[in-house]
């Protein structure tokens, strides 16, 4: 959803891994990209494109080659093109003040981590 905290969610998660240069939106660029923390940040966002073929434009696949974490906003759009994924879907709550968080997995590179992830989310889930 427009406005759930796509961005802001990108802005601590880099923070978290140590990028400390300004982390905006690529809504005009489709792909920011910043270093300087653990791992290399490839920043996406998918939703002005208007087919699945525009990704190969992008040169995602040489991003996922060469390693790092790549955030994609909008990645429902082309669906499963990109792979195995951690995928976090972020939501209004009716109060709109809130988010509603959901995390799952797509593909098999996430079946062992996936014991790891549940735990480190335990106490952030509410029934």
């Amino acid at each position: 959803e427009m406005g759930s905290g796509k961005t802001t969610f990108t802005q601590s998660f880099a923070a978290g891994l140590g990028v400390t240069e300004p982390v905006t939106s690529p809504t005009f660029n489709l792909v920011h990209s910043y270093t300087g923390g653990e791992l290399t940040i490839h920043h996406v966002d998918l939703y002005r494109l208007e087919r699945t073929g525009e990704l190969d434009d992008l040169g995602l696949d040489d991003m996922q080659d060469v390693g790092g974490v790549m955030i994609v906003e909008w990645g429902d759009v082309v669906g499963d093109a990109l792979g195995d994924a951690l995928i976090v879907k972020l939501a209004h709550t009716q109060d709109a003040q809130s988010r509603m968080i959901d995390v799952s997995r797509r593909g098999r590179q996430w079946e062992s981590r996936w014991p790891q992830v549940e735990s480190a989310l335990r106490d952030w889930v509410f029934p």
